[in-house]
């Protein structure tokens, strides 16, 4: 398991994730017939900027489902997003 937290603020002009607002934990393992198996949670906290935080859900939805997908192999053009 790996996990990473920001400790200084991300600017891209302006702040975007003040210290801790950003938070990813990946667990990677192998499965008892060989294969790999690959889970990734992100948090964005409470005081990231507005611009990269508002939204429904379907977004973050969406590329994870293509972050599946293309770990995975699958063709990710052939699928329409599976949220709309």
């Amino acid at each position: 398991m790996v996990e990473i937290e920001n400790v200084t603020t991300l600017r891209l002009l302006m702040p975007l994730f003040h210290p801790g607002d950003l938070k990813s934990i990946c667990v990677i393992d192998r499965q008892p017939d060989g294969a790999w198996r690959y889970h990734s949670l992100l948090r964005v906290g409470d005081g990231a900027s507005m611009i990269v935080g508002q939204g429904d859900g379907k977004s973050y939805a969406n590329r994870a489902i293509a972050y599946y997908r293309h770990i995975a192999g699958i063709a990710t053009d052939h699928e329409p997003p599976a949220m709309r």
